[in-house]
């Protein structure tokens, strides 16, 4: 069965040569570690080399879920495929008097590039960089943009592709549309903390429960006139930016939702649906087992839960399955004998 992938699943699995793509996440780290495992692991597939320039935790982050997808890290990293760089140290080596500089910057990337070591001469090149969300978190803004250009300068000159990230959240108060725009400008997507569409369903039940019967036409003012500089934006991520713009007064409402923040509402309400298909099939799972009362249909429950899966891929669901494990019918077969599992 093939699970159709939406289209910022298959840009980050295949990102094009020049690609410049940033996501915002503060408001929702395991999006963001989510989505540069798949941007990371699909290189090390695909046998590209591998460039991350990261701060310590999210090396460990990021590394615990490329081990979690399957990719044999320690091998990547032994035959040099894959790359790691401390972001503040390697962002030390090219800031001259407080803005980077492009001699440095240039000899200091080109030099790590020079260490990948891909399996294929053919094989293409990805970068993952936080160094201009070290220096935007500073906030040394004019730095930052300033290290974006010059990044776009490398692609220019050189084959790979880029993915950035800040620690920016949309939702928060001190938000600031106006200092974001100069961050789209140099990117060419805005990478959604949901790959699949979610946030933007959940901004919708959002603003018809703030807005009542307004919401329609605002979505259509908001279509007709919004014009995000620069970078391809996800849907709801440009309502988020036109709202902050031009109805800063209804956007911690509208963020707010029903139930909680609006974050809150999606992982909740969406965790629930998996949550119930996930405890369906294992009571389906159950009921057979205790039917049959024999072990050897495991390989059957086996292929249920790989089909589990899938279903809940299938429904846009956000979280790993958290009540299906594998040894469901063992647990149940313990409970219908009396014994304690």
């Amino acid at each position: 069965m093939n699970v159709k992938m939406s289209p910022w699943e298959k840009l980050l699995e295949r990102p094009y040569a020049g690609g410049h793509f940033v996501q915002l996440y503060e408001a929702d780290e395991a999006a963001l570690t989510a989505n540069v495992g798949l941007y990371l692991w699909e290189g090390l597939k695909s046998g590209d080399g591998v460039l991350v320039i990261v701060t310590p935790e999210h090396r460990e982050l990021f590394r615990r879920e490329l081990d979690r997808l399957g990719a044999d890290t320690e091998l990547a990293l032994r035959n040099g495929q894959m790359v790691f760089l401390d972001a503040q140290e390697t962002l030390s080596r090219f800031m001259l008097e407080g803005q980077p500089d492009w001699r440095l910057f240039e000899s200091t990337v080109s030099a790590a590039m020079r260490q990948l070591r891909a399996p294929s001469d053919r094989a293409g090149r990805r970068a993952y960089g936080e160094m201009v969300g070290i220096l935007w978190k500073a906030r040394q803004f004019a730095a930052a943009i300033r290290l974006e250009q010059l990044w776009n300068k490398l692609l220019e000159q050189s084959s790979f592709s880029l993915y950035c990230a800040y620690a920016i959240d949309v939702f928060g108060k001190e938000f600031h549309v106006a200092n974001l725009d100069d961050v789209l400008r140099t990117h060419t997507h805005l990478v959604p903390a949901q790959l699949n569409g979610n946030l933007e369903t959940a901004l919708h039940l959002a603003m018809d429960e703030v807005l009542g019967a307004q919401a329609d036409d605002l979505w259509v003012l908001i279509r007709t006139n919004s014009r995000p500089p620069g970078a391809v934006l996800p849907n709801a991520e440009a309502v988020l930016l036109w709202l902050r713009k031009n109805l800063p007064e209804r956007v911690e409402e509208i963020a707010r939702g029903p139930g909680g923040t609006i974050l809150q509402f999606l992982r909740s309400s969406l965790r629930s649906n998996r949550a119930s298909v996930s405890r369906l099939l294992a009571l389906l799972v159950a009921f057979f087992a205790v039917m049959l009362q024999d072990r050897s249909c495991r390989h059957f429950f086996g292929a249920l839960s790989v089909a589990s899966g899938f279903l809940c891929r299938f429904l846009d669901v956000l979280v790993h399955p958290l009540f299906f494990r594998a040894d469901t019918a063992d647990m149940f077969l313990s409970w219908h004998r009396g014994s304690p599992s």
